[in-house]
């Protein structure tokens, strides 16, 4: 029985959650990342690269509310949630 090797997802932490002004992000590797920001109807707020160099980038011209985040490298696509406040 052949048995596929699956790379587990990278580890990548996102604080503080729910955020404010400035999301930080937690590489586990110095790779980078294309990001985007969607609310819950699919509209984009926001496009970026990130890596482990420049962790951080601003939200504080999102509306307050609950986000999804796409973080895209060569070989993964993580979507994670955060909630934007005022």
């Amino acid at each position: 029985v052949d048995i596929d090797y699956i790379e587990p997802e990278p580890d990548i932490s996102i604080f503080p959650n729910p955020v404010k002004d400035e999301m930080i992000f937690g590489f586990e590797s110095p790779e980078n990342y294309w990001i985007q920001i969607f609310d819950f109807q699919g509209n984009m707020y926001k496009e970026a690269i990130l890596n482990s160099i420049s962790p951080q980038i601003s939200i504080a011209d999102l509306p307050k509310g609950i986000f999804l985040i796409s973080l895209k490298n060569a070989k993964n696509k993580i979507v994670k949630k955060f909630i934007k406040i005022e």
